[in-house]
């Protein structure tokens, strides 16, 4: 029988386990509380989205297409401006404000009767995304430091991960139920969640020194974030790289079901492969961003692995459906692992190149940036593979190689800011 002393042992040794597996207490565990409470809010609704609009409101597909489309143009063209106006008055007040915005227009969602008020919703709630993500960006970078903020960062996108996927299974429980009548719950769950998010964010610590103010609004100061070439050039090589979220998300998912003969049940499995890394290893990869220097090379190390599966992917059609499940297994994992390696890039680099008095609006351009890639690659990589095939394939790993050597200029910015 283990004595006292032993089981106090064990006691300790398993808290300090548990620990290790949870965000440092404070500003970071509050922060991957917020995270998960609004991912678990917006998961709720966005996989059952369509479905709401369609069948209880009443609209027609395309008009739900088109809506989208309006306030997704309408985000991004106020991209800037937004961010300027978040580094003017205070990211913390921007941020609950803009949180109390998207749980306002979630729990209007009932009371849309028809197309014109869906787009004003859908362009508000753009709106309020757009905000808050750039005061969420200033909050977060400007309140952490050093290593302690990529591997906050890290936790929170695992957060994110678990609040969608839990969001998407408490969407499923509603859409299975018989008629449209709880329909109507998808939008008022999300709203009650995020109104308990806006409150949360009210209290955190105001740890963020507001800008100045008198000066981002004075004549030539504005936007000065457009004439930075360092870190619009890190920008554009972060955005590219940053598109092998289309390949994981469209791209792969559409050439296994048109092109291989793989079983289609493939494409789930393959989502619930990439949540569950992402969920396990995202802390663990993070620790190599520790640095910008290192934030450079897992990013270098992310476009040659993409660059891998894309070469791979070339064998994936001519071959028994093993053979095919293997090496689409196999590329869809690498994607995944440069997907980590990106991430973590990104929050160490984005900190080390932006300035904290204007982070806000440098978030509003990497955003827009990355954003901007994302959609053209889902149209330009589908093209390539559709149409090309095996030469589509050999094109986009040969672009996301050549883009990798490039990241390799981002030192040279570093070392200038030093």
């Amino acid at each position: 029988m283990p004595t006292d002393d032993v089981r106090s042992d064990i006691r300790r040794l398993s808290w300090a386990r548990l620990q290790h597996l949870l965000p440092p207490p404070g500003l970071p565990r509050a922060l991957c509380l917020q995270t998960l409470l609004w991912s678990l809010g917006a998961g709720t609704f966005l996989a059952g989205n369509v479905v709401f609009f369609t069948a209880y409101v009443g609209l027609a597909p395309d008009q739900v297409a088109v809506g989208l489309s309006l306030a997704t143009a309408c985000g991004m063209l106020a991209s800037l401006p937004v961010g300027r106006l978040v580094d003017r008055h205070g990211s913390k007040r921007s941020w609950s404000i803009a949180a109390g915005f998207e749980a306002a227009v979630y729990l209007s969602y009932p009371f849309v009767q028809s197309f014109v008020l869906y787009v004003v919703a859908m362009s508000i709630l753009a709106l309020a995304g757009t905000a808050g993500g750039a005061a969420r960006s200033r909050y977060s970078y400007n309140s952490l430091e050093g290593d302690t903020r990529v591997r906050t960062l890290a936790f929170v996108r695992t957060a994110s991960n678990i609040g969608f996927a839990a969001g998407g299974g408490v969407s499923g429980l509603v859409l299975l139920s018989p008629g449209h009548g709880l329909l109507i719950l998808l939008p008022l769950v999300t709203g009650a969640l995020l109104v308990a998010n806006a409150v949360l964010i009210r209290k955190l610590p105001n740890n963020d020194r507001d800008g100045d103010g008198k000066k981002l609004g004075e004549r030539g100061y504005a936007f000065r974030v457009l004439r930075d070439r360092g870190f619009a050039f890190a920008a554009v090589v972060n955005a590219v790289i940053g598109t092998l979220t289309a390949l994981l998300t469209v791209v792969l998912p559409l050439w296994i079901i048109d092109k291989t003969s793989a079983p289609r049940a493939l494409v789930a499995a393959l989502f619930v492969v990439n949540t569950a890394v992402v969920v396990i290893l995202q802390v663990r990869v993070s620790r190599g961003a520790d640095t910008p220097q290192g934030g450079v090379r897992l990013l270098v190390r992310s476009g040659l692995v993409v660059a891998g599966a894309c070469v791979l992917m070339i064998g994936s059609t001519n071959a028994s459906v093993p053979v095919i499940v293997g090496v689409l297994v196999t590329a869809y994992l690498l994607v995944t692992v440069g997907e980590l390696w990106q991430s973590a890039a990104e929050w160490s680099l984005f900190g080390a190149l932006s300035e904290a008095s204007r982070r806000a609006e440098y978030q509003a351009l990497w955003g827009l940036g990355a954003q901007g890639a994302r959609l053209l690659a889902v149209s330009g990589y589908t093209l390539a593979v559709v149409r090309g095939g095996r030469l589509g394939w050999l094109g986009i790993g040969v672009a996301f190689a050549v883009f990798s050597l490039m990241a390799t200029g981002i030192n040279k910015r570093l070392n200038h800011s030093e």
